[in-house]
């Protein structure tokens, strides 16, 4: 047990008798990858050049839903409405920011 107390402005820690073991808990966390609601390609007129993009969604539930966007490479377009909730049938759009690319012949 740790008592915090403030003293000229700091808190101060003490502790009530020795350190003991008092509970113990094991964690397995056996987790699988949501599956993929859509895709979609995006198309940059100039692939040196950065070109700010908007998808719209819709959810299609009856119920409110909370989303994740996520890119499947940053390095090309990155999410900038990472995280959304939206009404049942409601509709918004996802920004994004695509480019610019690096093209490598060498591949």
């Amino acid at each position: 047990l740790h008592i915090l107390s403030e003293s000229a402005g700091r808190f101060v820690s003490s502790s009530l008798g020795p350190r003991r073991l008092t509970a113990a808990c094991l964690l397995i966390v056996d987790a699988a990858a949501p599956a993929i609601k859509s895709s979609h390609e995006v198309v940059l007129p100039r692939p040196d050049m950065a070109y700010p993009r908007e998808l719209p969604f819709r959810n299609p539930s009856t119920a409110k839903r909370r989303f994740a966007v996520r890119s499947t490479d940053p390095r090309v377009c990155t999410v900038q409405t990472r995280e959304f909730e939206l009404e049942a049938d409601a509709t918004c759009n996802i920004r994004l920011q695509c480019g610019p690319v690096e093209l490598d012949c060498s591949q």
